[in-house]
C-alpha cells in the first residue's frame, strides 16, 4: 500500500464555480461547501473534501440524480469577516437549484449556516472540525454522520477497563475545543468508575510537549489518553519514548491526520486509535472496492480521512436519489431525518434522534511499519 504525505502535496479542489447572480443551470443540482481553502485547510480535511468529491464525480459519471448533474460550489471562508462570509453563504444558498450543505468546516460556517432565515435553509451533511458540543447548533436541518466524540471515548474506556488499566493520564490540547475533548474522557472515565490520574494541556509550543510527557510519566501511568491533533501526538510519543518509558497510548480520531505527516505512522506504532469509519482495505463490502478504485485515477490517497469524507457524501447523495430529480429542500430534509440504511458496514440511522447518523467506533492499532492493525 502506497502512502503519500499530503504535507508536500495537497488536494486541490475546485473553487467557488459561479459568479454571484449567475444563473442556475436548469438540469443541474448545486450542493454548497464553506471553508479556509489551500495552506489555511489541514490535511485530514483536503483528504475529507477529497473524498467527498470522489463520491460526487461518481455520482454525475453515473447520471447524476434523475439526470441532473451534481455542482459541487464551494465558498472559500479564508480572511472573510463573519458579515461577509454569511452574505456569500445566503447568496449561494438562495440560487433556484440549490439543495444541500455538504462538508461545511468549523466553527465560522456554521455560524454563517445559522444565519440563513428558516425559510431559505437546506439541510446540511457531514459538518466537519466540529466537537459534540457544537453539533447542535441547527437542529432538524443537520445531520452528522460520524459517530459523537461521547462515544469514541467510551470505546476508548471500556477497552481499558478489559485491560484492568485504572492509572490513565489525559493529554489534550489547550483552549476550548481541547478542553471539550478532555472532559468528554474525564466524564467517561468517571462514569466508568475511574478517575484520571492527571491531566496536562499543550499548545504550539513545542516546549509544553516535552513539560506534559516529563510531569505524566513521572507519576507511572498504565495508559495515557490523548486527545490532540496528530502532529501533536506524534510529538508527545516522541516526547514519551525519550524518557525510556512505555505506557499504553490511546487517541481519539485524528481523521487519518496522522498518516499524513511523513513517517508519522512508522513513528506511532503502538499508538491505538478509535476510527469512526470502517477499514478502507477491507475485500467485505462492495461500497469499499468502489472507493479504492475511484482513489487511483483521481489520486485520492486511500485511508481513513477520504474514505469518511466519501462516505458522508454517499449519505446525501441516497438521499437525494430517494426524493427525485425534483429535489426541495424541506422534502430532502425529511427524507434525510428517516433515513436508515448499510453502507460500507456502516448502519446510517437518523431516525434515533441523535447526534450522528453512525454509532460506529473500531480500535486500530498502527503496527510494526506503519501498517493498522484491525
Amino acid at each position: 500500500m502506497q502512502r503519500r504525505s499530503l504535507l508536500r502535496s495537497a488536494v486541490v479542489l475546485p473553487a467557488l464555480a459561479h459568479r454571484p447572480g449567475q444563473a442556475a443551470d436548469a438540469g443541474e443540482l448545486v450542493i454548497g461547501q464553506i471553508g479556509p481553502q489551500g495552506a489555511l485547510l489541514d490535511s485530514a480535511c483536503h483528504e475529507q473534501l477529497a473524498g467527498m468529491k470522489l463520491a460526487i464525480d461518481g455520482a454525475n459519471a453515473r447520471g447524476g440524480i434523475g439526470g441532473r448533474k451534481l455542482r459541487w460550489a464551494r465558498i472559500d471562508s479564508s480572511g472573510l469577516a463573519p458579515e461577509m462570509l454569511a452574505v456569500k453563504t445566503q447568496r449561494l444558498g438562495s440560487e433556484p437549484a440549490f439543495a444541500a450543505w455538504l462538508g461545511p468546516v468549523g466553527a465560522a460556517c456554521q455560524a454563517a449556516l445559522a444565519q440563513i432565515p428558516a425559510d431559505g435553509r437546506a439541510p446540511c451533511v457531514g459538518a466537519l472540525s466540529l466537537q459534540d458540543r457544537q453539533r447542535e447548533q441547527l437542529p432538524g436541518w443537520q445531520f452528522h454522520v460520524r459517530a459523537t466524540q461521547a462515544r469514541e471515548a467510551d470505546a476508548l474506556v471500556r477497552h481499558l477497563g478489559t485491560l484492568r488499566l485504572s492509572r490513565v493520564a489525559l493529554v489534550s490540547r489547550s483552549g476550548p475545543d481541547g478542553n471539550a475533548a478532555a472532559g468528554v474522557l474525564s466524564a467517561t472515565l468517571v462514569d466508568r468508575g475511574m478517575r484520571p490520574l492527571a491531566q496536562a494541556s499543550v499548545t504550539d509550543d513545542p516546549a509544553t510537549l516535552q513539560e506534559a510527557a516529563r510531569k505524566l510519566i513521572a507519576l507511572d501511568p498504565q495508559a495515557l489518553l490523548l486527545a490532540l491533533p496528530a502532529h501533536q501526538v506524534l510529538g508527545l510519543i516522541d516526547q514519551v519514548r525519550a524518557l525510556r518509558r512505555h505506557p499504553a497510548l490511546y487517541a481519539m480520531s485524528m481523521g487519518g491526520g496522522e498518516a499524513l505527516i511523513e513517517g508519522g505512522l512508522q513513528r506511532a506504532a503502538g499508538l491505538v486509535v478509535t476510527q469512526v469509519v470502517p477499514y478502507p482495505w477491507s475485500d467485505a463490502q462492495p461500497a469499499l472496492s468502489d472507493y479504492r478504485r475511484a482513489c487511483e485515477p483521481a489520486q485520492v490517497r486511500v485511508g481513513y480521512a477520504s474514505l469518511e469524507g466519501y462516505l458522508t457524501a454517499q449519505v446525501l447523495i441516497e438521499a437525494m436519489r430517494r426524493v427525485g430529480p425534483r429535489v426541495q429542500r424541506r422534502a430532502l430534509r425529511d427524507q434525510l431525518a428517516g433515513l436508515k440504511f448499510s453502507l460500507a458496514g456502516m448502519d446510517i440511522d437518523f431516525q434515533r434522534g441523535e447526534p450522528a447518523g453512525s454509532r460506529l467506533v473500531e480500535l486500530v492499532q498502527i503496527g510494526p511499519g506503519g501498517r493498522y492493525l484491525r
